[in-house]
């Protein structure tokens, strides 16, 4: 009897780690389905991980061992892959080779942990040529895989949502000539503050968009809060693209970008 029991304690262990390891597999191509993110089955889906800091400042993360560790330790079903356009030495305005490659190695790294991976271009400004370049590349190389999620405008500071939303049609336009199926995220302005925004005046014309909140609990609060509650009220699909614990303005030496839950 002991033996049968531990059989099967064993095989239930088996079947949770399996289908822990095999998380894209189970729920494939990812959609908007109303407000909601969901699954295949157009289940209702939660996604949790770390996001990498600036790849222009700690390239050496940049690997696949580090994703497949990120999954296992933290039990992560996504990674946000942030790719510095303007800071630092190797960001990609001063080398975009370097910084695909880097971009690149985490993408495939997921990809082969079985994981959902945030392709987030990583800045402040706009740099529509630049964006329209590497979306256009990059969609058309992973377009297949369901794994993949773009993010278009990381944190816009002081552009206005009409500017952002002008930036963002151009991008998503490149992107869905190669990939007309997944998931592309949206921010807004005052560092993905002002989610009312795009709640009030949507991106129309295409499917599978999603806009980003961000959350540091340090510095945020009840407002932040009750503002993302009316835009999803409102039937604006919401992704928190970054939250924490802590300020805003926290040391980025040690820094953790907390991802992803849909709000």
């Amino acid at each position: 009897m002991k033996s049968k029991v531990w059989y099967a304690a064993f095989f239930l262990l088996l079947f949770v780690n399996l289908s822990k390891a095999q998380f894209v597999k189970k729920h494939g191509q990812l959609s908007v389905l109303g407000a909601q993110l969901v699954d295949k089955e157009n289940n209702p889906i939660v996604l949790r991980g770390l996001s990498f800091g600036w790849h222009s400042m700690w390239p050496r993360f940049y690997n696949e061992k580090a994703v497949s560790w990120l999954k296992k330790d933290f039990n992560c079903n996504v990674v946000r892959a942030a790719m510095g356009i303007e800071l630092g030495d190797y960001s990609y305005i001063k080398d975009p080779q370097f910084s695909k490659e880097k971009i690149e190695a985490v993408i495939n790294g997921a990809i082969k942990s079985d994981i959902y991976v945030i392709i987030d271009w990583h800045s402040h400004n706009v740099n529509l040529k630049e964006a329209k370049e590497f979306f256009a590349e990059i969609s058309k190389k992973y377009a297949k895989y369901p794994n993949i999620i773009y993010e278009v405008f990381n944190e816009p500071d002081y552009e206005t949502w009409w500017e952002v939303k002008s930036y963002a049609e151009e991008v998503i336009k490149v992107i869905r000539e190669n990939d007309p199926n997944n998931i592309i995220l949206v921010g807004c302005p005052h560092w993905d503050q002002d989610i009312d925004l795009p709640a009030e005046d949507p991106i129309r014309g295409y499917t599978n968009l999603m806009y980003t909140m961000h959350f540091y609990a340090a510095t945020h609060g009840k407002e932040l809060r009750d503002r993302t509650d009316r835009a999803i009220k409102s039937g604006l699909p919401v992704f928190i693209s970054e939250s924490a614990g802590m300020e805003a303005s926290g040391d980025w030496t040690s820094k953790l970008y907390c991802l992803a839950r849909l709000y």
